[in-house]
């Protein structure tokens, strides 16, 4: 499989292992077809993001996901990643919208 490139090379699918069974003997519960996939961002990407993001006082994954054309759950990988880094600090932790700033 080619893996498939949204645009600024955002999101890259590899196929992944999956992670569920499949039902033993006749219970009536069909087995769910397709592939699971694991998404990652490019190294190139994450340095446009650090140094874009300087510029802002706070983001949000929405605000991240809506500017390079990635899910809110990527975006929020790479926030998550960028405060390990140091380069965000989580202001108002939240389940669905974390606020983080961005650290001097």
């Amino acid at each position: 499989m080619t893996p498939s490139l949204a645009p600024y090379g955002a999101l890259v699918l590899i196929p992944g292992r999956g992670t569920g069974t499949p039902p033993s003997g006749d219970s009536g519960v069909s087995e769910r077809s397709g592939r699971e996939y694991t998404a990652f961002v490019p190294e190139s990407l994450y340095k446009r993001i650090s140094k874009e993001i300087k510029k802002e006082k706070f983001v949000t994954p929405y605000m991240v996901a809506e500017k390079y054309n990635m899910t809110v759950s990527l975006a929020k990988q790479v926030l998550r990643r960028l405060e390990k880094e140091g380069i965000v600090e989580l202001y108002a932790p939240n389940r669905r919208a974390p606020i983080y700033i961005i650290k001097s």
